[in-house]
């Protein structure tokens, strides 16, 4: 193996952890939102979205459906 290609692999090697990594890190960010999301749907008196169903919004989402039921709970319980 040439000095090129075992440069070209370690970056592949790099790169991979990275990623993988940064995947985790937005795993658990996603999976913080749908928690919270659940967690107000619950204290609301709802049936919790199934995760199934919030793993497919954008995280964009998530935090807009979060905001959405956390301005119903503050005008339901926080007048």
């Amino acid at each position: 193996m040439s000095v090129a290609e075992k440069l070209i692999a370690r970056g592949e090697q790099l790169g991979l952890h990275k990623g993988i990594a940064q995947g985790r890190q937005e795993g658990r960010e996603e999976g913080a939102w749908i928690g919270k999301i659940q967690a107000f749907e619950e204290f609301l008196g709802r049936q919790p979205t199934p995760v199934n169903a919030l793993e497919s919004l954008t995280l964009e989402d998530l935090q807009r459906r979060h905001e959405e039921l956390r301005g119903e709970y503050d005008r339901k319980f926080r007048r």
